[in-house]
């Protein structure tokens, strides 16, 4: 009741100061003289023609009650409620847009002053509200306290990671160290073997040359070799390759020249008659085919040591060095992954220990068919069944908008690659909802969580309460 009379008081000190229809009381003086200021006080006209229903100014500013001007503003006091200020073309327009009805005056009927059941519909909502945000703050609190030894934890990780990693890369050091001495002598043992063996082609190549005859002295001693070997007459010897094919060796085999026999043998076989497969086998094909008790089982074989270009081998040392250089490396490696890591979880939600709890844990909503998950500062995804699309990877969180952007998600069909946006909002408890998709591919959603609920927002809305309360 108290309320009520003070809505009352209000209304008529509202209504004594200015009578001119859809003014902001804020603006009211500007409208008490006898002329009336418009367009940033370049153009002035006359009190009259304020709500004339003709639009004389361009900012409209002359026709808050009508609809006269397109861009002019009409104030609805609703009073027991909440004031608000609506676009002046919606003024009688055959719609209630103001609780109290005060924007469709040319019909009086139409409209009922509904503000005291919209204050008391908003002010059971805001105790609701209230309700969350308290449940919401006690919540926090445990939040905070999960935050917090997490937050210890991974510093702790950072801090462990980095001394261990010095003291690996000391041992790196060292290792490569007598890796490199070890490569340099097997380099120099390389190189005494290439210069050996150089010298050994050189004595080579130098035999070589004092054996080189001309073709001439070539022919001549063999033909000189061949006179003092064959112990017989020269008439019974085989003729030379410049004379005319010779007959047939009319002699026993045993008087002919060792050349001349084989020859014969040779023709005799090119003459064979038969298949082949009835002559008797050479030598060399007998060769071709080891026998079985000299194959060498592969399998049993003991691996080789491993060489270089030149044939030096490698020492087990060496190897030893080498493997001990990846292994230390592989560690480090290791340990900078451990260190980004945690080192990313804590930059990339600051200070609050609240959010720092929820990193990496998922939130879920299904949607008609679909399920949305959200993986909190790590990925979004679209399920259905079995099947996954990717929404997007974490990508940036803004502390003043209070959202969580994930992008570069699975590209749509002739579309852009999938993205989502999470806005975090108090809640008592951790809940995704309102998940939409108001443009192709770029996805919405809301996260209601304990770790946006404060004592602040608790106490402004118990000031809005009371100033509701009827």
């Amino acid at each position: 009741m108290a309320s009520a009379m003070r809505a009352l008081v209000a209304f008529l000190c509202i209504s004594a100061t200015f009578a001119i229809r859809g003014v902001n009381p804020a603006d009211s003086s500007g409208y008490s003289q006898g002329q009336f200021a418009c367009d940033d006080g370049k153009l002035t006209i006359d009190k009259s023609k304020v709500n004339d229903d003709f639009c004389d100014c361009k900012d409209g500013t002359d026709e808050p009650g009508t609809s006269a001007c397109s861009n002019g503003k009409f104030y609805c006091a609703n009073e027991g409620f909440q004031a608000k200020t609506v676009p002046s073309s919606r003024v009688n327009d055959g719609i209630c847009d103001c609780c109290d009805a005060s924007d469709e005056w040319e019909d009086e009927s139409l409209c009922k002053d509904t503000c005291i059941e919209e204050a008391k519909e908003m002010y059971k909502e805001q105790l609701d509200q209230l309700d969350s945000i308290r449940k919401g703050v006690e919540a926090k609190r445990l939040l905070i306290e999960e935050g917090k030894k997490l937050r210890t934890e991974k510093e702790e990780k950072v801090s462990s990671s980095k001394s261990e990693k010095e003291g690996i890369e000391a041992e790196v050091k060292a290792a490569k160290e007598l890796r490199d001495k070890l490569e340099e002598e097997r380099k120099q043992a390389q190189a005494n073997e290439e210069a050996e063996k150089g010298k050994e082609k050189k004595v080579e190549e130098e035999k070589v040359e004092v054996k080189e005859t001309s073709p001439e002295q070539a022919s001549e001693e063999v033909k000189e070799e061949k006179e003092e070997k064959f112990p017989y007459p020269k008439e019974y010897a085989a003729p030379s390759g410049d004379e005319e094919e010779p007959e047939k060796f009319p002699y026993p085999k045993e008087y002919a020249a060792p050349n001349a026999v084989e020859e014969e043998e040779e023709e005799e076989e090119e003459k064979f008659p038969y298949p082949k497969e009835y002559a008797a086998p050479n030598e060399e094909e007998e060769d071709e085919y080891p026998p079985e008790d000299l194959e060498l089982d592969e399998e049993n074989e003991e691996p080789s040591p491993k060489e270089n270009d030149t044939g030096v081998q490698d020492s087990q040392e060496l190897i030893d060095a080498r493997q001990k250089v990846r292994d230390l490396e592989s560690k480090v490696t290791t340990l900078n992954r451990e260190i980004s890591d945690a080192q990313k979880i804590l930059d990339t939600v600051g200070l609050d220990d609240s959010l720092l709890a929820l990193y990496g844990k998922c939130f879920t909503k299904q949607v008609k068919k679909y399920t949305y998950e959200v993986c909190l500062f790590e990925s979004s995804a679209q399920k259905d069944g079995g099947s996954s699309t990717r929404l997007g990877s974490f990508s940036k969180f803004d502390p003043e908008k209070h959202e969580v952007s994930f992008e570069h998600g699975q590209s749509c069909w002739n579309g852009p690659m999938r993205s989502m946006k999470v806005t975090l909002k108090c809640g008592a408890a951790n809940e995704l909802t309102d998940v939409d998709e108001p443009s192709t591919c770029v996805y919405t959603s809301t996260l209601l969580t304990p770790a946006m609920c404060s004592e602040a927002k608790a106490e402004a809305l118990e000031k809005l309460i009371g100033e509701l309360s009827i």
